[in-house]
């Protein structure tokens, strides 16, 4: 493996772990022109995902030892369990992944309930493959076509960018006007 991927990779891979699909969507892009590395970011993105969704359930079995976590799953539970369905719950552990601000919470709330940790692992591992490989076809498909946007609205964005500065620079002449017309009232009286 190359040095300067890994020189390079650290920050989207902290990023990844903070803020998800964005920073992996920035990660692919960055190391577009290199496909060798699209195998090791999908390795990597694969293990992190998938061992954060088993942390998450993990601290869901942990609940009842934790104080206010207990409270607000009992709080919600009702939400929770209306959202989980009895039949096939393989086909709602794969959904489960592309349920961007839910699959957390759901996979606590499965961890709470003690859903059985065999089927959690074993359907949230397919959920999470295919939610990588969707994710990594998409961008993919978007980067052919990034350079061809770019090229045909590159003189569109400096109408976009002189419009917002026209558009700020007004804002910021009336703030002063109106600032300045208080003063002068203000001294006058």
């Amino acid at each position: 493996m190359d040095s300067d991927f890994l020189k390079n990779s650290w920050i989207f891979i902290i990023g990844f772990a903070l803020q998800g699909e964005p920073m992996l969507i920035l990660w692919l892009l960055y190391f577009y022109g290199h496909p060798v590395y699209w195998g090791v970011i999908f390795g990597i993105a694969l293990f992190m995902s998938y061992f954060t969704g088993v942390v998450y359930y993990v601290l869901g079995r942990w609940a009842p030892q934790l104080g206010r976590l207990d409270k607000w799953l009992n709080k919600y539970q009702d939400k929770f369990s209306s959202r989980i369905p009895r039949r096939m719950p393989g086909l709602f552990l794969i959904a489960m992944k592309f349920l961007y601000g839910l699959r957390n919470p759901l996979a606590i709330y499965l961890g709470y309930v003690r859903f059985p940790a065999g089927l959690f692992l074993f359907w949230t591992f397919w959920g999470t493959l295919l939610w990588l490989a969707l994710y990594f076809a998409g961008v993919y498909l978007m980067g052919l076509y990034f350079h061809k946007v770019i090229q045909t609205y590159r003189y569109a964005l400096w109408y976009v960018y002189g419009t917002l500065l026209v558009i700020w620079s007004g804002f910021q002449f009336k703030k002063m006007w109106k600032k300045r017309s208080s003063n002068d009232l203000g001294g006058a009286s």
